[in-house]
Order: C-alpha cells, then structure tokens, then sequence
C-alpha cells in the first residue's frame, strides 16, 4: 500500500501490482488501473460517478463487503499462478471497451440521437 500516487509514478506501481485498491472510491482510477492490466478492487458501495458498473467482479476485478473478503482476495492473488488472468481481463475489458476513443464516440453519438 502506497497511498496516493499521479503521474509517471504511477508506471512503476502498475507493472508490479497484484490489484489497484480504492474500498471507498471508484473513480477514473478504474479505468486508469484496466489500461494498465491491473485488476481493481473497492466495495459494493463505493463512491462512483458509475466508474464501478465497469468492474466485473470475478473478471477484472473484485466488489467486497468488508476487510475480510479483501484479505482473502488479495491472499488468493499473491498466491495463485491464475491471478494473471484477471489482468489479461482487465487489459482486454480496457480496450474491447473504454478507450479514450470509444467514450468519446459514446458522446458524440448521444449529441447526434438528441439533435
């Protein structure tokens, strides 16, 4: 646990990670950490502006209610050789799906269906 880190900082971080941890957010931070490969893990009732719909629990990433179930979640990833596929999932998700270019185009094509 580093706490909070932006930037080029963040690359070091991400190459290494077993899971990006927010159990009180899910923000931009979802996103960010899928670009990255890097499942992500916060709880059921986090704080999102809808960055949580995202998370496929099991997938490429992890809802918990409590400490407990994050405990053995992050024990189950530092010790299992399957861990790597919920990066190559939260990779994949990240570019099948929410590329800058994609959620850009979701825009744009809700401007055009009003006008």
């Amino acid at each position: 646990m580093h706490g909070e880190k932006t930037g080029k900082d963040l690359i070091c971080y991400f190459e290494k990670a077993i899971a990006s941890i927010s159990p009180g957010q899910a923000g931009l931070s979802v996103l960010e950490s899928f670009s990255y490969g890097v499942p992500f893990i916060t709880s059921y009732d986090a704080i999102t502006g809808g960055e949580i719909f995202n998370i496929r629990h099991g997938y490429n990433g992890f809802l918990i209610h409590n400490n407990i179930e994050l405990e053995n979640i992050m024990e189950n990833l530092s010790r299992t050789r399957n861990s790597r596929i919920y990066h190559q999932n939260a990779y994949k998700f990240y570019q099948d799906n929410r590329k800058i270019t994609d959620m850009g185009n979701s825009i744009l094509n809700a401007i055009n269906s009003v006008i």
